[in-house]
């Protein structure tokens, strides 16, 4: 008789952890069928909302939304790569130097080119080719480019990093920020 009572006070204490497990489990499984839903499985770049997909007629986001080009290039020989994050914020960023991902998502070589910063506040990022510039990036493999803030940070400042790929007619563009908010 004292050892069912034992044996039920040691289970009685773990109802709640039982409960608790069983709700992370449901968590869990709603995200697996969130993320299959929008592509975080599949290999698919392009629905992630925070990544760019580039091919030889200019950028294609999730929305649809063409960049510049002319479109000369064929669909087949054409270059096609996303590059994630598409907006760095450094307020953000607990290291001064981020890091953007470059990935080769068609069945050519890239050859990535020398990255560079534009717009207002230029001065106050900088550009380091990381290990993408002239990389020749295989299919399905990536590189990195770096990005610091070297700006003083008592101003707001913002930019655009580009990171131009040869026959693509507009190059991977990523908003470089940092907020004083």
């Amino acid at each position: 008789m004292d050892t069912k009572t034992k044996t039920r006070s040691i289970f009685s204490g773990t109802g709640g952890l039982i409960s608790a497990l069983a709700g992370l489990v449901t968590v869990i499984l709603g995200l697996l069928a969130i993320g299959s839903q929008v592509g975080w499985f599949d290999g698919d770049k392009s629905k992630n909302p925070d990544t760019e997909v580039i091919t030889g007629e200019g950028a294609q986001t999730e929305s649809g939304a063409a960049g510049t080009g002319s479109g000369s290039q064929s669909a087949t020989s054409a270059p096609t790569f996303s590059v994630a994050p598409t907006e760095i914020d450094f307020k953000l960023v607990t290291d001064p130097e981020a890091e953007v991902r470059v990935d080769n998502i068609g069945s050519t070589p890239l050859s990535v080119q020398r990255p560079t910063v534009t717009g207002p506040d230029a001065a106050a990022f900088q550009a380091a080719s990381g290990d993408c510039s002239g990389a020749k990036v295989a299919p399905d493999s990536s590189c990195t480019v770096k990005v610091k803030f070297v700006g003083s940070k008592a101003a707001a400042a913002e930019a655009t990093l580009l990171v131009p790929v040869a026959n693509s007619d507009a190059p991977a563009r990523v908003s470089l920020s940092f907020s004083i908010l």
